[in-house]
């Protein structure tokens, strides 16, 4: 039987106790951990939304964050992840 990804998320316990850890650590790591679990944890964004979240995507009077469907990016990571797209999708 496959496993699914949802199998392996934390439950509600384990992710406070995670946030809950990021109280021991020094800053700035405090800060950016907490930030991390927040927006992959509770907001579902993704790594790569995570690396190039800007503030010009916060929409401060609606209280969102906007994501774009293409922002241009220059780094080597977005850049090989695109290219691997291309070698498995004719599309």
């Amino acid at each position: 039987m496959p496993r699914n990804s949802h199998q392996d998320a934390l439950d509600d316990t384990k992710y406070r106790r995670l946030i809950e850890a990021t109280d021991g650590l020094d800053e700035p790591f405090q800060t950016e951990a907490f930030a991390i679990l927040v927006f992959g944890g509770r907001l579902g964004m993704r790594g790569g939304e995570i690396c190039h979240l800007s503030e010009d995507w916060v929409n401060w009077e609606r209280k969102m964050i906007e994501i774009p469907a293409y922002d241009a990016c220059a780094c080597g990571y977005c850049r090989q992840q695109a290219h691997l797209a291309t070698q498995h999708d004719d599309e």
